[in-house]
């Protein structure tokens, strides 16, 4: 049942705005409305919401947050190499490193993470995932473009780049805000612990039908060699890196083994939709990063229940 919950909540709501799409106006639009209410909202009061009662056994818990900005890392390193082994043109190798440093993590590994293991596995994913808006933004974006147009020398990093793209804050804030009311002793209100069963699917559903909004499914076939190496990066490589290093660091010796579960589940986070910006901001190949995240959210439903046991077995 739970596995026909996750189905229908994150396809159907795709299912869902691609039908719709067309008797609508201006699709693009509304798209991005139902985005930012997810982010800027629902994400943050869902977050504060878990983070309120969250009571971590253990201050390693903190090094999720370095793990998932490494993850991040990792799939731009992998997606630079294989970009120069295959040579690949600029116009599409912009698109490829947008897809695969980019990952489904707020709106799909979060999902789940709640659905199999409640608020507390929905915290930890907010605490892996902290920085992955600042890094999308001030790292990911300009990267993209200074590799899509052949042009690192482009790439720079000032202080400015946040202040410029004010919701890398919301999901910071809300982390803040929620540690501060569960260190300050305020009981969290009896209402807001049925909030999150509301919010969560919510979000799901809003980034889900928002993505069917703009969905256009390109000729998958074409981009054979591009997704096959996707799928090795996301489903091999990063997973590979970071579950090792969670056995290591201890987190299956925390609160039965909760948080190295949560990381198995988000390690093999599929490409996020946000990775077609950038080709959509710069002109790059959109239809590889259309199709990249359609066949590695497809992939990752499939290999869901060997994931679950994965994370079960460790």
């Amino acid at each position: 049942m739970r596995m026909l919950y996750i189905l229908g909540i994150s396809f159907g709501s795709v299912l869902l705005g691609y039908l719709v799409k067309n008797r609508i106006t201006d699709p693009t639009a509304l798209s991005t409305r139902l985005k930012q209410a997810s982010v800027m909202v629902f994400l943050p009061l869902a977050a504060i919401s878990s983070l309120w009662s969250f009571a971590p056994a253990s201050g390693r818990i903190a090094l999720l947050s370095l793990l998932g900005a490494g993850s991040i890392f990792l799939g731009a390193v992998f997606a630079i190499l294989c970009i120069r082994w295959l040579r690949m043109e600029p116009y599409r190798a912009g698109s490829f490193f947008s897809s695969s440093m980019f990952y489904n993590i707020s709106a799909l590994a979060a999902f789940i993470a709640f659905v199999l293991y409640g608020e507390e596995g929905f915290a930890y994913i907010q605490i892996y995932a902290i920085f992955e808006q600042p890094i999308y933004y001030t790292i990911g974006f300009p990267l993209s473009y200074a590799i899509g147009t052949q042009n690192l020398g482009f790439f720079r990093f000032t202080p400015r780049m946040l202040l410029e793209k004010k919701v890398v804050f919301f999901p910071l804030g809300a982390v803040l805000i929620g540690t501060l009311l569960r260190l300050s002793g305020i009981p969290k209100p009896g209402f807001m612990y049925q909030l999150s069963h509301i919010l969560v699917p919510l979000i799901t559903f809003l980034f889900g039908m928002a993505i069917g909004l703009t969905l256009k499914i390109g000729a998958i076939r074409q981009y054979r060699r591009e997704i096959l190496l996707l799928h090795g990066i996301k489903f091999l490589l990063v997973p590979a890196c970071l579950i090792p290093v969670g056995i290591l660091l201890g987190l299956g010796t925390i609160q039965t083994g909760l948080p190295l579960k949560t990381l198995v589940i988000v390690s093999f986070s599929p490409v996020a939709f946000l990775a077609a910006i950038p080709p959509a901001l710069y002109g790059f190949d959109i239809d590889l990063a259309n199709s990249a995240w359609l066949t590695t959210t497809v992939s990752y439903m499939v290999l869901l229940p060997a994931i679950i046991l994965l994370a079960g077995g460790i």
